[in-house]
């Protein structure tokens, strides 16, 4: 996590946070009945399967688990890496670059706020003819 949202979690009062980058689809009751013995109160979502963020968000949903996710702005697209370093250099606690696979620019985004997942309704179906 950046400085600048560690901050602002301290200032919001979030304690007992736990963090997911990702989760194995078959163990997420498991895990969430760990959270809940361990007391956590606040999970922050980096980034998952809309349909994986939708199991959590039910299962967490009946424990009064809140997930959370970052609200994050691109401030700049860098043609190279030490371009991308100067516009996190500017703003070094709340910016942060990423590289995507095969794409050319760099870009850099800087930590708005957090949010809650408020609700969260997901209805899938497979994908037959068009």
């Amino acid at each position: 996590m950046l400085p600048a949202q560690v901050e602002e979690l301290e200032k919001l009062g979030v304690e007992a946070v736990e963090q997911v980058l990702g989760i194995d689809e078959d163990r997420i009751q498991e895990t969430v009945k760990k959270w809940v013995e361990n007391n956590v109160k606040f999970v922050i979502i980096q980034a998952l399967p809309l349909r994986l963020l939708h199991k959590l968000y039910v299962e967490t949903s009946k424990y009064g688990i809140v997930l959370v996710v970052a609200h994050m702005k691109t401030v700049g697209l860098a043609a190279n890496e030490e371009e991308a370093k100067r516009l996190v250099s500017e703003k070094p606690c709340a910016r942060t670059y990423l590289k995507a696979p095969g794409d050319s620019a760099i870009r850099v985004i800087e930590h708005v706020r957090w949010e809650r997942i408020k609700n969260l309704e997901v209805e899938l179906e497979p994908l037959r003819e068009l």
